[in-house]
């Protein structure tokens, strides 16, 4: 008798309005955790993925850095910076110096000849510009 006792107070309890609130109580708390667990996942990926791309770009300098290293290092940027900063040439080579206002063109028979730009008075230059053609 007593266990049908107690199997009827189990029973009881497990159908009262009391065990299924704080069964919707804990279901709740689960369900809040859960929620929990889910941003802080999400959040954790948004920023595993902000970071390779960091270093995705980061790499792309690396090896930018290290091919414009390799240029300063080679043969080719010495000669071009001797060449800009020191005035000097290679051996066999000939430097020609123009007056700024100059340009060199190659005639129809293969000789250089050159033409001054940029002379004559302002107006006429303007006029030039303008129009198109030359003042008288």
């Amino acid at each position: 008798m007593r266990k049908e006792h107690t199997d009827h107070s189990i029973n009881g309890l497990l159908r009262s309005r009391l065990f299924l609130s704080i069964e919707i109580l804990v279901l709740i708390l689960v369900g809040v955790a859960l929620g929990k667990q889910v941003g802080q996942r999400y959040a954790i990926e948004r920023e595993v993925n902000q970071l390779r791309a960091e270093f995705e770009e980061l790499e792309q300098s690396s090896l930018d850095l290290k091919r414009l290293i390799g240029y300063f290092q080679s043969d080719t940027f010495k000669e071009e910076e001797a060449r800009q900063r020191l005035n000097l040439r290679k051996e066999g080579e000939s430097v020609v110096l123009l007056p700024e206002g100059q340009v060199v063109e190659r005639s129809s028979n293969g000789d250089l000849t050159s033409n001054e730009q940029g002379r004559g008075s302002n107006t006429r230059r303007w006029w030039q510009y303008f129009f198109g053609t030359r003042s008288s």
